[in-house]
């Protein structure tokens, strides 16, 4: 009975160290989050509408709406100079989509009409998302356009050297676009 009681406590005292220690796939994303950080890009963890939720998710048991969320990482370029745009969410939507999402393009749509509306006024940001597209990772999800930061929000699923440099070079392509001094000063 006694060896029952030390062995019990053993364990009750060491196994919650185990989950402390990382899995080999959060090894590998926080090193490539730190390779992130060397190259000017901020990691976040943010949540975003999920766009394929059933109805189980969006009522709860007792009969309370949800706002059924994914959790995503944001990799973020941070903006020295402020662009003069609304907060802008480009998301990834799938085939038989319930809500209510206006399309930019095949896949792609956004919530609301403004967000709706600036896209349509700045066809070369959609020609530069569409041919953007073909090379992401399917677990991309969005992109996020604000003020101070330009954004790709994805799962990492696959978070190769290849897809992450993928992933750079698109970021870098859309902040070169709001660089651009044509592009830089239209909100509407």
């Amino acid at each position: 009975m006694t060896w029952i009681i030390i062995v019990g406590l053993f364990l009750l005292a060491f196994v919650p160290l185990l989950y402390a220690i990382p899995s080999p796939k959060q090894r590998r994303q926080a090193k490539i989050r730190k390779r992130a950080m060397s190259d000017g890009i901020r990691v976040e963890v943010m949540y975003i509408p999920k766009m394929s939720a059933d109805a189980s998710e969006m009522v709860n048991a007792g009969g309370k709406l949800l706002k059924p969320k994914i959790e995503c990482a944001a990799y973020q370029f941070i903006l020295t100079k402020p662009l003069d745009l609304p907060h802008l969410l480009l998301l990834k939507t799938h085939e038989g989509d319930k809500s209510s999402v206006y399309q930019i393009f095949d896949g792609w749509g956004v919530r609301n009409e403004g967000e709706l509306r600036f896209f349509n006024k700045h066809p070369k940001l959609v020609e530069l998302i569409v041919t953007s597209t073909s090379r992401l990772p399917q677990d991309v999800l969005a992109f996020e356009f604000a003020p101070n930061k330009i954004s790709l929000l994805w799962r990492e699923s696959d978070d190769s050297e290849s897809v992450y440099q993928g992933v750079l070079g698109i970021l870098r392509e859309a902040k070169g676009y709001f660089e651009d001094s044509e592009n830089r000063g239209n909100r509407d």
